[in-house]
């Protein structure tokens, strides 16, 4: 017995350690987590305020004058319109002031209508024939005005055309003249060339096969010629290159190009006739009547020589002259020209004058006209300006000073620039009143009222002014909802109770049934400050902060959770937070972990 006790002890023990060892071992209790799904859907964002209602429109009112209150025809509690009079004060001599300034003007007014008789027949008959006489003068003077002006129109207009001619005709001559002068240039250039080409045959400077049978006997009575020729060869080479050159590079049509393209042809034709002056020296001392240089040889070769330079000489003076006929054209064309233009503006300057002259003629009858027919209106219309002048200052002091009268007057009654109920009266009858002093208040019962409220600081920052609102009064019940509009918030803090607030107005709006609504009544806000439509959207609660960023958790498919970063917008009703990115629609995201 003893024996099975021990065993059953021994038992319970290894049970109880394995039950031990199994609650220590075992492993921890993963929380389980509350989930949400990203929705797709509408937000809207609100603030919810009490307010109390204040009217738009609350005016003291005061006398403008200082004395004793003769009446007050108003009391507290009576509807009022504008324009009435609520109260007056004694103003008897203002009254009998205003009367006599009212009598004033009537006798003034009579005195000038009573002067106000129309003349005799005779006198209009008078003043309209001078009437027509001014017309006639300024008909006449209207005639010469267009006459004139046609004259020297058609002189302008003539001397226009002139210049027109002279710039064609001048132009016109100038182009063929420069066209002459090229071409005497171009004639030049090639005589130039073939100039020197029977030079060189002679002296052999640019060809030597052309000499070098007789090189040796040439000036061999006069060495120093050939030296002296092909020194001369060489100059004219030079300047018949650089005449080529400018030739070829000359615009035609352009006076400047063709004046320095000719000055190095002239250049070119002098250097070329010294060349060929010098070749005839050097075959005046040559002496040979040899084979390679006969005595027939040496007179061809002069013979050419002479022919070259005279054909030369020959376009060069045909050069000279169309030169000479270039600058004549050129000449013309300034001369021509400035006399045209010249004649131009003195016939615009002609023409000025005439017809300034013409219409100061015309404005001169139009004048006359004009003061003929100021008499004959003023004889027929009222008497002369003279014989009603003081008349009509009497009428205008008189008119004056029952203006000011009636203005002393109007500042001894109280008139109500609006319509609504009298709510303070300051006054009674008898007693004095001083300038400024307020006496009557009259409240608006137009339909204006606005809402004045206090927004914490925590909200403040989610409206704006023109954010739409709905009202509701604790008098009228919560089913009576007014639309209005967020009109105002000062910013300026208000501290109550240590908490900060703001002030805003939000202004009823107009068009709906405001007649229940009295000033003072207690009133409920909701301002609806933002909306999105379509949005996305998770509980507020999901959404963590950390770092400066924004993140959800998630639900890996092995249980674990994961962290998503989140762009957030909108915080919205019914605790959800808009999602701008990182989610999309279906997803699911952690709320809470909670045990189980």
């Amino acid at each position: 017995m003893i024996k099975r006790s021990r065993i059953f002890l021994v038992v319970s023990f290894v049970f109880a350690a394995a039950g031990i060892g199994y609650f220590v071992t075992r492993p921890a209790p993963v929380p389980a987590p509350v989930m949400a799904t990203v929705r797709m859907g509408s937000l809207a964002q609100t603030v919810e305020v009490t307010g109390t209602v204040e009217t738009i429109n609350d005016v003291s009112l005061a006398f403008n004058a200082s004395g004793t209150v003769d009446s007050v025809a108003v009391a507290i509690g009576d509807t009022v319109v504008a324009g009435e009079t609520l109260a007056s004060l004694n103003a008897d001599d203002l009254s009998a002031a205003a009367s006599q300034a009212r009598d004033s003007v009537a006798r003034a007014q009579a005195e000038l209508d009573a002067r106000m008789a129309g003349v005799s027949s005779e006198e209009i008959a008078v003043a309209q024939a001078d009437v027509a006489v001014a017309q006639a003068a300024l008909l006449a003077a209207q005639s010469d005005e267009s006459q004139v002006a046609a004259v020297q129109g058609a002189a302008v207009t003539s001397a226009a055309q002139d210049l027109a001619r002279a710039k064609t005709d001048t132009a016109r001559a100038l182009s063929s003249s420069r066209e002459d002068l090229v071409e005497s240039a171009r004639s030049a250039v090639a005589e130039v060339r073939h100039a020197l080409s029977e030079a060189d045959t002679v002296l052999g400077v640019e060809n030597n096969l052309y000499n070098q049978t007789f090189e040796d006997m040439l000036g061999n009575e006069g060495s120093q010629t050939v030296s002296e020729a092909t020194a001369a060869f060489a100059v004219a080479a030079l300047s018949r290159d650089a005449s080529e050159a400018a030739f070829l590079a000359t615009d035609a049509t352009v006076d400047s190009s063709v004046s320095s393209a000719v000055a190095l042809v002239e250049r070119s034709y002098r250097d070329a006739s010294e060349a060929l002056l010098q070749t005839a020296r050097v075959l005046d001392a040559t002496v040979s009547d040899s084979a390679d240089l006969s005595l027939e040889d040496t007179i061809a070769y002069k013979s050419a020589v002479a022919s070259a330079l005279s054909s030369l000489i020959a376009d060069g003076t045909a050069l000279a002259n169309a030169k000479q006929s270039f600058a004549a054209a050129q000449a013309a064309l300034v001369d021509d020209v400035a006399s045209s233009v010249n004649a131009l503006a003195t016939a615009t300057v002609s023409r000025t004058r005439a017809v300034a002259t013409a219409a100061s003629a015309v404005a001169s009858r139009s004048a006359d006209l004009a003061r003929a027919s100021a008499s004959l209106a003023s004889i027929v219309v009222a008497p002369r300006n003279v014989d009603v002048a003081s008349l009509r200052a009497s009428i205008a002091a008189a008119q004056a000073e029952l203006a000011g009268a009636e203005a002393r007057l109007a500042k001894t009654r109280i008139v109500s620039p609006i319509d609504g109920i009298v709510t303070a009266v300051a006054f009674d009858a008898g007693e004095s009143a001083a300038v400024g002093q307020p006496a009557i208040t009259v409240l608006s019962t137009g339909t204006q009222y606005e809402i004045a409220m206090d927004v914490p600081e925590s909200d403040v920052s989610k409206i704006h002014v023109g954010d739409a609102s709905d009202v509701t009064f604790d008098a009228l019940g919560d089913a009576r909802v007014f639309p209005g509009t967020l009109s105002g918030i000062d910013p300026a803090q208000k501290v109550i109770e240590g908490v900060v607030f703001y002030e805003a107005k939000v202004t009823l709006a107009e068009g709906q049934d405001l007649s229940l609504i009295r000033p003072g009544m207690s009133s409920n806000v909701t301002v609806h400050a933002a909306a999105r439509a379509d949005a996305l959207s998770v509980p507020s609660r999901s959404v963590l902060t950390k770092g400066g960023y924004k993140y959800v958790r998630r639900q890996a498919a092995d249980g674990t959770i994961e962290e998503r970063t989140v762009m957030v917008g909108l915080r919205a009703d019914g605790g959800m937070t808009e999602i701008l990115s990182g989610l999309e629609e279906g997803e699911t995201v952690v709320v809470s972990l909670s045990k189980p």
